[in-house]
């Protein structure tokens, strides 16, 4: 599941490469890709290969940047109508994953051509190139909608635009979202002073503004409103969390890959100077010995132990839904009637991810409205025993609610299993439950002989 996650994740720095070597020569791309590779969060906490929506997302704002950058620079006609064509295809491909955070990807190229009179004049010549891209892009988004009206009718648009758009921006789904409107652009300086690039990734977007400002350059007017666009309206919104920034991280990371290509240049002029050579430099020690300077630069300046760690890191095997799901099958096969298994209970806001792992055990039984007593059968009546799988406000609730002492779930548990209450209550106090903390998404108890499966145990119904 997630493969197209990693492919897209690095296809995404191919194109992040690609620009950096239009900006700034081949260090600035390579730095550029370390930066994001370095960035912990983009690569490993719902990033780019976590079977989310991330990196689609990425690559798509990589690649309309990129190929808009191709549109505007290549002489021949056929070409450019070929890379209108692929910002069109990279849009939709942002739009049908995230529609939302898709919308600022023409909102940044639009802006950069109204900037330049250049840029202004040359859409004038090409609009007509655009109008086929533009009509593939709806041909290809317009069927969705309307399958999904026709199936949903005005529901697609209250849980599209009413929950994820209007109570999402205004207030929140989530209290957890609720952060200060500087929350985005601290988070990327914490996250940039962690993995060392915080110096590089500030001269280059001094550098990239110096020479916007006197040259009128293009690219360098892109980058900053690839950042400064998105970011400003993204803060002015209540509801924030940290992957929603990861489309606006490639520029970031490009400003970086700049500002070490230009400190690099800067030094090796200056080395030259200092040994009399000056320009001759180059030539008197050769491209050997200048990719020796780049080494030796890039070891004292760059975070190589810190790509080293992530490549420790991306190595190490860590699978627990496929482990504790292979654990479990065998179990589930033994407690099987006519040949189903028991299944899972499931209860809370949980991704797909879970039943795609776990629906071997038999039939996954999900429920929006919480049911302590049914937790409770399902975990201490020796005849209702299954998996429980809890997102973690569920969990939180659940054990919380059991250890008040709350009678009423036990007696209505015992009703539900066709026990005496203080039978299953005894029940309850000698029993041990397994727990598998997943994440921070959620957490599955294994009651009885699948408590086994489980790293940790609790015993006594948490009281």
């Amino acid at each position: 599941m997630r493969f197209w996650d990693a492919f897209f994740g690095s296809v995404a720095f191919l194109y992040v490469f690609a620009i950096g070597r239009r900006l700034g020569g081949t260090m600035c791309g390579l730095v550029a890709v370390l930066a994001l590779f370095v960035h912990r969060p983009l690569v490993l906490d719902h990033g780019l290969r976590g079977n989310n929506m991330e990196a689609a997302v990425v690559l798509s704002y990589c690649g309309g940047v990129y190929h808009f950058l191709r549109w505007r620079s290549d002489g021949s006609s056929g070409r450019r109508r070929l890379h209108a064509i692929a910002v069109s295809l990279f849009f939709v491909l942002a739009f049908m994953t995230k529609f939302v955070a898709a919308l600022f990807l023409p909102g940044v190229l639009a802006a950069s051509v109204l900037l330049r009179r250049d840029d202004r004049e040359r859409m004038r010549r090409d609009w007509r190139m655009w109008i086929a891209p533009a009509c593939l892009a709806v041909v290809l988004i317009l069927p969705w909608f309307l399958y999904q009206v026709h199936r949903s009718g005005e529901e697609v648009w209250a849980i599209m635009f009413g929950q994820h758009v209007f109570t999402r921006f205004t207030a929140s789904l989530d209290v957890s979202h609720l952060q200060p409107w500087h929350y985005y652009v601290t988070t990327i300086v914490r996250q940039l002073w962690g993995s060392q690039m915080l110096g590089f990734a500030v001269l280059g977007l001094g550098l990239i503004l110096i020479r916007t400002w006197r040259e009128k350059w293009a690219e360098g007017a892109l980058i900053l409103l690839w950042i400064a666009l998105p970011l400003s309206v993204m803060s002015l919104l209540t509801s924030k969390v940290y992957h929603y920034a990861y489309p606006m991280l490639p520029p970031v990371a490009l400003a970086a890959g700049y500002g070490a290509a230009r400190l690099f240049g800067f030094v090796w002029t200056f080395a030259g100077r200092l040994a009399g050579t000056e320009k001759a430099l180059p030539a008197w020690f050769g491209p050997t010995v200048r990719a020796g300077g780049v080494a030796l630069f890039a070891a004292a300046t760059l975070p190589v132990s810190l790509y080293v760690d992530e490549v420790s890191v991306l190595r190490t095997v860590s699978r627990p839904l496929h482990t504790v799901r292979d654990c479990l099958k065998p179990l589930a096969a033994q407690a099987a009637v006519n040949g189903e298994g028991p299944g899972v209970w499931a209860e809370g806001d949980l991704t797909h991810s879970f039943f795609y792992y776990l629906r071997p055990l038999g039939p996954w039984q999900r429920r929006d409205a919480a049911s302590d007593p049914t937790i409770y059968m399902h975990l201490f009546v020796p005849s209702r025993l299954r998996p429980v799988l809890l997102s973690n406000r569920r969990y939180t609730e659940f054990t919380s609610a059991v250890a008040s002492g709350d009678s009423t779930i036990v007696e209505r548990a015992a009703r539900k299993g066709g026990m005496d209450p203080s039978a299953l209550s005894a029940e309850a106090r000698s029993a041990t439950v397994g727990v598998l903390k997943i994440d921070d998404m959620a957490h599955l108890l294994l009651p009885g002989p699948y408590a086994s499966c489980a790293p940790e145990h609790v015993t006594g119904a948490w009281r």
